[in-house]
């Protein structure tokens, strides 16, 4: 059966966010107090924007509450590492290298890819269950217009199970390499292919001028 994903995603924070006792939205309000002294601090900043900053600086305070719900999520993910059993101190989101999963970046400076994309896995099997962290590297735009060495295409016959790309092709930003907390992956989507990852994995070695 053949599942399509778009570049543009819903953001979904998972099943393992299920588990959790208290959601973001249930902790208890900041005081008045501490909500004044942001809001002073708040006045400050904006009183010494600058022209043209309006853009980057709205699209930043929309950002605040997306990032704190994340902060938040990551801290008590973290606390559900079981304490015995073969799966004692691995994290409870374990991605495999290769799959894809839609992420929240962010807000972001100059050209660094900010707001929801898909990302592929790239750290080793060790890094994905245990570390609170994770190595990515996006899909963006269209597979069409590849700048190489620092991109590549990505088509639809080179994902697992019949996913397909809606921007097809697509192209894997292999310059744009990046590590994340991993409250910041959402929907797994898909998985690209072993030779297709083997492409991939050489480019990035050429990036980081890594000699095999």
């Amino acid at each position: 059966m053949c599942r399509i994903f778009s570049l543009e995603y819903d953001f979904d924070r998972g099943e393992h966010l299920k588990k959790m006792h208290r959601k973001y939205e249930d902790v208890d309000e900041l005081s008045t107090e501490l909500k004044n002294q942001l809001i002073a601090k708040s006045t400050s900043i904006i009183a010494n924007l600058k022209k043209g900053d309006y853009i980057k600086a709205e699209a930043l305070l929309n950002a605040i509450t997306e990032n704190l719900k994340l902060t938040y999520d990551s801290k008590e993910i973290n606390k559900q590492r079981p304490n015995d059993g073969k799966e004692k101190n691995q994290h409870p989101l374990k991605p495999i290298r290769g799959q894809i999963y839609n992420a929240f970046l962010g807000e972001n400076l100059g050209s660094e890819l900010s707001g929801e994309h898909p990302v592929i896995i790239l750290q080793n099997s060790s890094g994905n269950l245990f570390s609170q962290k994770v190595n990515v590297v996006p899909i963006e735009g269209d597979g069409n217009k590849v700048k190489k060495p620092y991109q590549i295409k990505l088509t639809s016959n080179e994902l697992e199970d019949g996913v397909i790309l809606k921007k097809d092709p697509s192209r894997v930003i292999i310059s744009d390499i990046i590590t994340i907390d991993k409250a910041r992956l959402g929907l797994l989507v898909g998985k690209v292919k072993k030779e297709k990852m083997k492409e991939i994995s050489k480019l990035i070695a050429s990036q980081l001028e890594i000699k095999p």
